[in-house]
């Protein structure tokens, strides 16, 4: 029982819950160590992920270009501070849209970093687009920066 209900912990995210060592050298003492052992691991992954997610956010958030991230259903995923100033809307309220719903859907084609003029609903000029993809949960995303060369 007592293995189980660690096994269920780590399962469900509770890395905390640890086996009771009494220092037996038999086989459930040694699955109970390697339980113990097991959720530390998943215990430092966690705090790295953190971590990772929270320096992501800060170098997003110093970022003069725009970027966005999209689905594979073109749903806006994640967009950084400098992008909500060029729809002059929060990044909370953009997350969800539809690049049809944004009027951007035509950053999504894939082509070579080119120079276009934009006018976005709060920022017109000439744009460098720049494109990449990445894989989240097994799914293909695309990625869109965007540097106003009018400012440059």
């Amino acid at each position: 029982q007592t293995t189980a209900g660690l096994l269920q912990g780590l399962r469900e995210g509770n890395y905390s819950a640890r086996a009771r060592a009494d220092g037996s050298d038999d086989a459930l003492g040694q699955v109970l160590g390697e339980i113990n052992a097991l959720a530390d691991w998943l215990q430092k992954q966690r705090l790295t992920e953190v971590e990772a997610s929270a320096l992501l956010t800060t170098v997003m958030a110093e970022l003069d270009a725009a970027v966005l991230a999209f689905d594979g259903r073109e749903t806006l995923v994640l967009a950084n501070p400098a992008a909500g100033r060029l729809f002059g809307r929060p990044v909370p309220e953009l997350l969800g849209q539809s690049a049809v719903a944004l009027r951007c859907e035509g950053l999504l084609d894939p082509l070579p970093a080119r120079l276009v003029s934009i006018d976005f609903p709060n920022a017109s000029g000439r744009w460098e687009v720049r494109h990449s993809s990445f894989r989240q949960d097994g799914l293909a995303h695309h990625l869109v920066v965007l540097n106003d060369v009018t400012r440059a």
